[in-house]
């Protein structure tokens, strides 16, 4: 059985954000992955708002293409345009720079591990070459929409987005990401985002509505007039939609990231949450650390709803009424009340 200080699962934007902090500060930590190759296969639209960037002290080599506005289609007709300054990225060149950044810092990877169980503090890691034991101070879960180490403590996200995304050879419009709602796909949406060479289209479809998100990629291409068969990569995943856990903190157990709830209900918005929330972690991890007190970790469950509390919270109503209404009544109405580029966003349904 192997001691060390933190043992975070999962090596996305959050995990490596939170490794860096703590093995900077002098801590042994070790991240596992169970994925082959960090940042792959890549389960996003891949754009980042232009401010996060001064959360990422690392090359800026992942950019792919600089945005200025975001487009808004209810049912393929444009009804607004909004100042949205951004990027699209290459995920799997931040997510591999970000990750870099801990091992440099001393943090310990292992990939193709898997946590496999939790009992007396105690996690059981199966790894390619057979089996190892960790005895952690502090356990981080940054293993995704559907955390393992979530399910130890009980705190899972149990509401989704289902997502089904082609990336094509670009062409048309290049500065502006474009977003489509339409009847048949169900409280989500489609998107168009261009990258360098390349462009991103996609859809996101409300998992209770039972929808097969590929059927209605489909479906969303051929208004498009785009061939699927003209893709170069296909890529799915799911987004948490339910807003933040309740639980993010249960004794020496921290979740970050996609694993607490950190995402936009609406936008499916979650990188810069993971990365601030895996360095917010970190310090307090370091802080706990240090003075050998379990009970500091609950100042990250404060932190969390001091930070994202309102925006997440205001998504999360958004979408219950997106949800509840979906069909129900007219798609322009429902739009105008859930997206962020409107006023009544802003305001109370």
């Amino acid at each position: 059985m192997e001691k060390v200080d933190v043992l975070i699962v999962g090596a996305g934007p959050a995990g490596s954000s939170c490794a860096a902090i703590i093995a900077k500060a002098g801590f042994s930590v070790t991240v596992i992955e169970k994925k082959l190759s960090i940042g792959e296969p890549i389960q996003c639209a891949e754009y980042i708002p232009k401010l996060f960037l001064n959360e990422l002290n690392i090359k800026r080599n992942f950019i792919s293409n600089e945005i200025s506005s975001m487009k808004t289609f209810i049912n393929f007709n444009e009804s607004s345009e909004m100042k949205s300054p951004g990027y699209l990225i290459d995920r799997k060149i931040m997510d591999r720079s970000l990750c870099l950044d801990a091992i440099r810092e001393g943090a310990k990877l292992i990939i193709g591990s898997k946590a496999e169980t939790f009992e007396n503090g105690c996690i059981l890691v199966k790894t390619k070459d057979g089996n190892n034991s960790y005895l952690p101070r502090i356990i981080v879960g940054a293993d995704g929409p559907l955390s393992t180490v979530g399910r130890w403590i009980h705190s899972r996200n149990r509401a989704f987005v289902n997502t089904y995304q082609i990336e094509l050879y670009k062409k048309g419009e290049v500065n502006s990401t474009k977003i489509y709602f339409f009847d048949e796909c169900p409280a989500g949406y489609g998107w168009v985002f261009p990258k360098k060479e390349t462009f991103n289209v996609g859809v996101g479809v409300g998992v209770s509505f039972k929808k097969n998100p590929i059927n209605v990629l489909d479906y969303f291409l051929e208004k498009l007039h785009l061939r699927k068969t003209d893709g170069i990569r296909l890529t799915k995943g799911l987004i948490p939609s339910g807003g933040i856990l309740d639980t993010v903190v249960r004794d020496n157990v921290v979740l970050v990231g996609d694993a607490a709830g950190l995402v936009h209900s609406i936008t499916g918005a979650g990188i810069p949450q993971a990365v601030i929330s895996g360095k917010m972690a970190g310090r307090i991890i370091v802080k706990s650390l240090k003075n050998n007190d379990i009970e500091i970790l609950k100042g990250y469950d404060l932190e969390v709803l001091e930070q994202w509390g309102d925006y997440i919270g205001t998504s999360q109503r958004k979408r219950e009424y997106m949800e509840k209404y979906w069909g129900k009544e007219n798609l322009h109405d429902i739009i105008i009340n859930t997206w962020v580029a409107y006023k009544e966003y802003y305001q109370e349904s």
